[in-house]
């Protein structure tokens, strides 16, 4: 899909596909000593282009890589079961919420109200990132109609996002 292409939106299997990618990733996880799981739940389908849904998980998973130091907890939920509300005046239950749970260094200065701007890095010089990866998460997951969000308590990094529940 190129940039000005509207995405073709369907209803998907959002938790299987979800689990599908998180599986391509478990030897990556491994070979840095990192656990993911997928938090039980129900089966939720919600309105999404596959592909881009697929990026999506993809790069939040690769900042999962770079960034955490323990387990990466990945949930579905229903909008209403989450503490972050969306920005719009959407009907509870519009939506289902995608979040990418990680703990993060105890020494991380990471800003969660900076980080879906284009080239942000917390701390260039641990890593090799260019600060573009949470960036086309916010631009792909708006392209589906749906909104971003990060929230950081202590050391744990909550990154995910909503997309418009499929009937």
């Amino acid at each position: 899909m190129n940039q000005e292409q509207e995405p073709q939106l369907k209803i998907l299997n959002v938790t299987n596909l979800i689990a599908n990618i998180m599986t391509d990733f478990i030897p990556m996880f491994e070979e840095k000593g990192l656990t993911m799981r997928l938090s039980p739940g129900a089966i939720y389908k919600g309105l999404a282009e596959e592909e881009l849904l697929k990026r999506v998980m993809q790069n939040l998973l690769k900042n999962c890589l770079q960034y955490s130091v323990g387990e990466v907890v990945v949930s579905i939920t229903k909008d209403t079961d989450m503490p972050v509300r969306l920005p719009h005046n959407h009907a509870p239950g519009d939506f289902i919420c995608i979040c990418v749970q990680n703990p993060i260094a105890e020494d991380s200065r990471l800003d969660p109200y900076k980080v879906f701007q284009r080239f942000y890095v917390e701390r260039q010089e641990r890593n090799q990132s260019t600060g573009l990866g949470l960036s086309i998460v916010k631009l792909l997951v708006e392209k589906m109609q749906g909104e971003v969000f990060a929230i950081r308590d202590e050391n744990l990094l909550h990154i995910g996002f909503y997309l418009r529940i499929g009937f």
